[in-house]
């Protein structure tokens, strides 16, 4: 476990799951998660990769995405961001614990 206290919720990337439906085949729109997954633990970071309902901001050709607490149904007010899905989620880096 990471240096997170006991009982503490542990920090989960939110996809929008919409987003990832409305992705170009080539770019892979379902697979996306298990990249980010990929890309965050070869980085070092495990954490879960969720896919969630809706952020209402509709990037064309990204993925909404929010870091947060695993479990909340409120995600706390953390920035929402816009991924590009040839990145892999390599811009969560800077953004995780």
């Amino acid at each position: 476990m990471s240096g997170a206290s006991p009982g503490a919720p542990q920090t989960a990337v939110h996809v929008c799951h919409e987003c990832l439906t409305r992705l170009p085949t080539r770019a892979g729109g379902v697979d996306l998660p298990r990249r980010i997954r990929h890309t965050l633990s070869a980085a070092g970071r495990p954490v879960p990769v969720l896919a969630s309902g809706c952020f209402g901001l509709c990037p064309p050709g990204r993925v909404a995405a929010c870091v947060g607490p695993d479990g909340l149904g409120q995600l706390g007010g953390e920035p929402e961001l816009e991924l590009d899905p040839e990145r892999d989620g390599a811009e969560l880096l800077p953004l995780l614990p």
